[in-house]
């Protein structure tokens, strides 16, 4: 084999384990979020701190962010300035939390009592399921 040829094998070898171990690193790192995530959204209905946590820093904080993103860009005139930064953000933002519940409700990590509560909401003694 050419030193050229050698070369190239082993940056390929090199290349191969380096994207194993990054794939490993984010697969663990990906697997505790997930566990903080399956705690949050357990405990959140058992406890008002946790609901809070998961509201301000789950909910709002991101929210407000896109808000001032999506301000930014309409002063910059990339978006039109009659578009509702708010709605914007929300609309934005919704895909991200639709995909966490996602995530979870696949792969059985909600409990279903806790997973009705989502999808069921009291109106004045009436349950509505969505």
């Amino acid at each position: 084999m050419s030193m050229r040829l050698t070369s190239i094998f082993l940056w390929s070898i090199a290349l191969t384990l380096f994207v194993n171990v990054i794939d490993h690193i984010l697969i663990t790192i990906f697997e505790k979020i997930m566990k903080i995530f399956r705690f949050l959204f357990i405990q959140m209905y058992q406890d008002e701190k946790v609901a809070e946590f998961f509201h301000k820093h789950i909910l709002e904080e991101p929210l407000e962010f896109w808000t001032s993103i999506f301000v930014k860009f309409i002063e910059m005139e990339i978006i039109k300035e009659d578009c509702d930064p708010v709605m914007l953000a929300r609309e934005y933002y919704a895909y991200p939390i639709f995909l966490l519940m996602e995530i979870f409700i696949e792969n059985n990590s909600f409990p279903d009592d806790e997973l009705d509560k989502l999808f069921i909401y009291k109106l004045d003694d009436k349950n509505i399921s969505l």
